[in-house]
């Protein structure tokens, strides 16, 4: 295994720690973990999630992406945008196969790789941000009790570190941030999964979600596991099924390529 480190964005200080392997090219996974928009806890998305999909045949890399001032003025969007467009630039050097590249968060992460997988060519964002002819377009994303929105919760951190300080200030920056409300048919597959019991982002928000994503035709799986609260992780034994249907996704969606939407999955009654 090969490891190192990027700096994705000049203009903040965040880092990309990468777990390569050596031997041939492979699909990537870029982890945002969880940390509340106050800090990046990456220990157990390293310990646990990072180390699991990397022994499944995947290269690693942990985005400490931007919180607190930092992030404003699409900081962290940025930051998660560079690193795609990094893989995709470096893919013989780093053996990553470049259209292969997934990115994975977990609650505030969930939030930076769902933004993305659905600002990725967005006319206020690229106002900002050149996304050199797309290739910032993530070919997947597994949303893990991920901050969708700020309706039904109050979570309202986002809006204030994400808060775009320019001609768009007067904006609805609750309504702009909400990924559901981006869901367009150039939105990647995306795999969505979370707790019933979870009350910091609520499962009702990851419902109108998978309502989007239905209606345009966008190709997606989705698990609603019984037990469990928020920031689950990989240590609850019913929720440990996340880590292998996901892989399953991935592998599934990257031999095809061409996947066509075939509705939800939802754990128990597939």
């Amino acid at each position: 295994m090969k490891v190192f480190e990027f700096q994705p964005y000049n203009k903040t200080n965040t880092t990309v720690v990468c777990n390569i392997h050596e031997d041939k090219k492979r699909p990537s996974i870029i982890i945002c973990p969880g940390g509340g928009y106050v800090k990046v806890w990456l220990k157990k998305e390293k310990r646990d999630i990072g180390n699991y999909f990397f022994e499944k045949g995947f290269n690693i890399f942990y985005l400490y992406y931007s919180n607190g001032e930092e992030a404003k003025n699409f900081g962290s969007l940025i930051e998660i945008s560079n690193t795609i467009i990094e893989i995709r630039k470096r893919a013989e050097e780093w053996l990553c196969e470049e259209d292969q590249i997934a990115v994975m968060g977990f609650s505030a992460g969930g939030h930076v790789a769902g933004c993305v997988s659905t600002l990725w060519n967005d006319e206020v964002f690229t106002k900002y941000y050149n996304n050199q002819n797309e290739l910032n377009k993530p070919n997947a994303a597994i949303l893990c009790y991920g901050t969708i929105s700020s309706v039904n919760t109050d979570i309202n951190q986002y809006i204030q570190l994400l808060n775009i300080e320019a001609e768009e200030s007067n904006m609805d920056m609750h309504e702009y941030f909400a990924i559901d409300n981006h869901i367009t048919k150039k939105v990647p597959p995306i795999f969505v999964w979370t707790s019933i019991r979870d009350i910091i982002t609520p499962p009702i928000n990851t419902i109108n979600l998978i309502r989007r994503l239905q209606e345009e035709g966008v190709y997606y799986e989705a698990h609603f596991f019984p037990t469990g609260g928020h920031g689950l992780v990989a240590n609850n034994p019913v929720c440990n099924q996340w880590m292998e249907l996901a892989t399953k996704f991935l592998e599934t969606l990257f031999e095809t390529k061409t996947p066509t939407p075939k509705g939800v999955g939802f754990l128990g009654t597939d």
